[in-house]
Formats: structure tokens, C-alpha cells, sequence
């Protein structure tokens, strides 16, 4: 996107500064679509339907008609206020001490020429900004925001562990693959050490066991931007020792995510369990991605002679 940059570069760096500052208090800077100096302050709708304008910010010093070849001599950014907006939020004489004079209109008004003055509008927007607090509340303070995040904090691993359910997991974990393009059936046996058998039409397959793909309770308080989980292959050393030599294949599932790891049951060897990151961390390459079984089901038979 092109903008330009007038000559007075100080005044428009001041009108823009004046702009940001209103709107880090959540008041809307609206452009009119006619306006060839101001933006209006308005009020944000979640808090006024009607989108009120409560103040403006403008440019002085503009002389019209203004044409290409016009040379702009901007002398100063005013701002104006409604009284009656600053009185609703009860701040009117505050904000009155630092800006006395007033239009026609009773809006109060003040013409900022230089940089230095922008303390004075930071000082006029923290006063307006505890007034809108004190009337909305936990209303405006989310301004923007997810209004979950009002539910914080919460144990999201125990509310995910109560989703697990072993037959839905194994049920999910079937259907992806027959997307996959692999052939699979459900192991018959009772106590078998896996639950799912898949087969690629070249003849190969890969014996799965599938599990729960949970949070990991570790990272609980860590500040990664992204979930860490792990998997559970197996709960007591005689069934790690057993399962390892019938088994090919580990696939974790999280109903709550919608996602799954796969992993060699070499990963398995040294240890029952094993985590994954969702991103960048160890095992990611693992998170909702089966080049691991694709990698073993694809490789071609070798047949000896």
C-alpha cells in the first residue's frame, strides 16, 4: 500500500501518534469517507450500537482547494472531545484540568504543534480509558479479545483425558488409514498385543497398537507456544518386553485435538513412553503425519531366491 508523506513529516508523525494512542483504549478511529483532514473517535459497538462519535482528530493548516501542485503548510493536529461523552464517564473535570478551552459545541479542544506534547494526550486517553473501565467493566477490558479466555485458568489435560474412549480411538485411528489407501482389519484376538493390522497392496503390513495421545502434564506451565503431548505404548515392564517384538507401529489419537502421531515401535525400545511436540520440538515430525507406516508398508518385498 503507497501513502504519502507530507513535507510538515513532524505533523502528520503527531497526527498519527494522536490517532494510535485513542485507539489503544479501544475508541474506533474512523475514517469518513468525504473527510479530506479528520478521522472520528468514535465509541466501539460492542459497547454503544450505535457507534457514537465521541471526538476527532484534525489536521490545521490546510488551505483548499488542495491540488497536486498544492504545497501544504500543516501547522498543528487539534483534537476535540464531547463533553457529554467525558461526563458519562464521569471524568469530564479531570480531563477538563488539563484541556480548558472548548468550541462552539461545548467539545473541548486542544492543538498539539509539536512532539513533545504528546504526554498530554497519553495523560487525556488514561483518564478517558478509566472512566470507560469503571462503567463497562470486564466488557471493554476484553475489548478484542477471545472471551475464553475469562474461563482461565483451567486443567485442559483432565478435561481431555475424560474424551479418551479405547474403542473410538481404535474405530478413528481405522478410518484414517482406509483414507490412507491401506487395507485394515481389527485384530481377533482378545489379549493381542496390537489392535489394528494395515496392508499396503504390495503385499506388506504392519501390525498397529493404538493409544491415547494425551497432554503431556509436564509442560503444564511451560511458556512453548504450542501443545506438547505424549503417548503411553506401556504400563509395566513385562508388557513393554513382550510388545515390542509383536508390534510394528504406535499411533497416538487425541479426540479433543482431532490429531494423531505415529510412530516406530523402535521408539518404544528403551522406553514405555515417548513425547511429541505439536511443532518444531522433539518428535514433531511425527504430529499428523504417517511417513513412518508409509515408509515401512511401501517399501517393496525383498523375496530371496
Amino acid at each position: 500500500m503507497s501513502y504519502e508523506v507530507y513535507e510538515s513529516e513532524s505533523i502528520q508523525s503527531l497526527f498519527l501518534k494522536l490517532a494510535f494512542i485513542f485507539k489503544q483504549i479501544n475508541l474506533d478511529v474512523y475514517l469518513p469517507p468525504t473527510s479530506c483532514e479528520t478521522v472520528q473517535l468514535r465509541m466501539p459497538e460492542i459497547l454503544s450500537s450505535e457507534n457514537k462519535q465521541v471526538g476527532s482528530i484534525q489536521y490545521g493548516g490546510v488551505k483548499y482547494p488542495i491540488t497536486p501542485a498544492s504545497k501544504l503548510n500543516l501547522k498543528y493536529v487539534e483534537l476535540r472531545l464531547d463533553s457529554t461523552f467525558l461526563r458519562e464517564m464521569k471524568v469530564f473535570s479531570l480531563v477538563h484540568n488539563l484541556i480548558d478551552e472548548s468550541d462552539a459545541n461545548g467539545w473541548l479542544k486542544y492543538k498539539f504543534a509539536t512532539l513533545d506534547e504528546i504526554k498530554l494526550a497519553r495523560r487525556v486517553a488514561a483518564i478517558i480509558s478509566k472512566g470507560m473501565e469503571r462503567k463497562y467493566g470486564l466488557e471493554y477490558l476484553t475489548i478484542g479479545m477471545d472471551l475464553n479466555i475469562l474461563e482461565l485458568p483451567r486443567a485442559k489435560s483432565k478435561q481431555n483425558s475424560a474424551t479418551y474412549n479405547q474403542d473410538n480411538a481404535i474405530r478413528k485411528v481405522s478410518d484414517l488409514l482406509m483414507q490412507e489407501g491401506y487395507t485394515v482389519s481389527r485384530s481377533s484376538q482378545g489379549n493381542s498385543s496390537y489392535h489394528l493390522m494395515a496392508a499396503a497392496e504390495n503385499g506388506r503390513s504392519a501390525r498397529i497398537l493404538v493409544r491415547h495421545l494425551q497432554y503431556d502434564s509436564a509442560y503444564n506451565n511451560s511458556t512453548i507456544p504450542y501443545q506438547v503431548y505424549k503417548i503411553d505404548a506401556f504400563e509395566k515392564a513385562e508388557e513393554h518386553a513382550a510388545g515390542v517384538k509383536k508390534i510394528d507401529i504406535v499411533v497416538g489419537y487425541n479426540f479433543k485435538d482431532d490429531c494423531f502421531a505415529c510412530l516406530d515401535i523402535k521408539d518404544f525400545f528403551e522406553k514405555k513412553s515417548r513425547v511429541v511436540h505439536q511443532k518444531e520440538g522433539l518428535k514433531s515430525e511425527f504430529y499428523n503425519s504417517w511417513h513412518v507406516l508409509d515408509d515401512y508398508l511401501r517399501t517393496e518385498l525383498i523375496v530371496e531366491g
